[in-house]
């Protein structure tokens, strides 16, 4: 599966929910989820080694949606957590552990994290 791109936009006057669908074949139909997890990396850069955020479906930050076979996952992040940090870009990945054990590195991007107007 080839690696995807994702960018985002967030203010840390929210809570940061956002949604992708895993789709596969032509027609692209949904990837069945069951059994698979999720975890995410957000840093300043790729290289530092302070994680800002780290996401997955054990904290409940990465949600894989019910039923699973529609092959949708969440970003949950709560504002509480988006308002500690820095208004500036951040780099993230996401690493996909199929129910097989195979883990896949499944998406790459930036969040661009502004600070919110409304405080």
């Amino acid at each position: 599966m080839p690696l995807v791109r994702m960018d985002y936009a967030v203010n840390t006057n929210e809570d940061w929910v956002d949604t992708f669908q895993i789709v596969s074949g032509d027609p692209p139909i949904p990837v069945d989820l069951t059994g698979s997890t999720f975890t995410a990396h957000v840093r300043r850069a790729a290289t530092d080694l302070d994680t800002v955020i780290e996401a997955s479906t054990a904290n409940g930050k990465l949600v894989v949606s019910s039923p699973p076979s529609d092959g949708l996952v969440s970003w949950n992040v709560p504002r509480e957590q988006l308002e500690i940090l820095k208004s500036r870009d951040y780099v993230y990945d996401i690493v996909w552990t199929r129910a097989d054990g195979r883990e896949i590195a499944f998406a790459v991007g930036t969040i661009d994290l502004q600070l919110g107007v409304t405080r």
